[in-house]
């Protein structure tokens, strides 16, 4: 059997770490808020313009994701190694990671919108029939195609802020 002991008296809070946790939960906090801020007014945008956009909306945010989620997996994966790097101090490995992952996220970006975009009709087919939906979703995609490109460096430079331990400075680039 294992017990464990503490001495109440040596118990205390290391404000260092204390202040490194609180930036990282701060800024992963802000950037959830933004996120579903903006989910919060473009749904509210949709109800506005009848059931057609709102079921061609509902289908697109379940074929959204295929993008999304290749991204936040590249930022997840260069905030981790760049870390790393950045920990060993190997600020070539980390500027190399950063231009790997900017080309790696431009090539998915890419590739993923022309694959959303000549499928996409294919895809919102699996979720309904009528026709005048399926040409709302397609605008709908066909807008957030052109836009992916824009989110290849967010979500980049937003990795490698987190790894360099300026996670405040990744809201301030978020918000813009």
């Amino acid at each position: 059997m294992i017990f464990i002991n503490y001495i109440f008296n040596e118990i205390s809070i290391d404000i260092p770490h204390l202040s490194r946790m609180f930036n990282l939960g701060l800024a992963a906090g802000l950037q959830s808020v933004m996120y579903t801020s903006a989910n919060i007014m473009i749904q509210s945008s949709v109800n506005i313009l009848g059931t057609d956009s709102i079921a061609a909306y509902a289908a697109f945010s379940k074929i959204d994701p295929i993008y999304w989620v290749s991204m936040q997996a590249l930022g997840i994966s260069l905030t981790t190694v760049a870390g790393q790097n950045y920990g060993a101090n190997n600020r070539k490995r980390v500027k190399d990671t950063f231009l790997i992952s900017l080309i790696m996220a431009t090539g998915i970006t890419f590739f993923l919108a022309a694959f959303l975009f000549i499928f996409g009709r294919t895809f919102y087919g699996m979720f309904t029939k009528d026709i005048n939906v399926i040409n709302i979703g397609m605008k709908v995609l066909t807008i957030m195609c052109c836009g992916y490109p824009l989110y290849i460096n967010l979500e980049i430079y937003s990795g490698v802020f987190k790894s360099l331990r300026r996670c405040l400075a990744t809201n301030d680039y978020n918000s813009f």
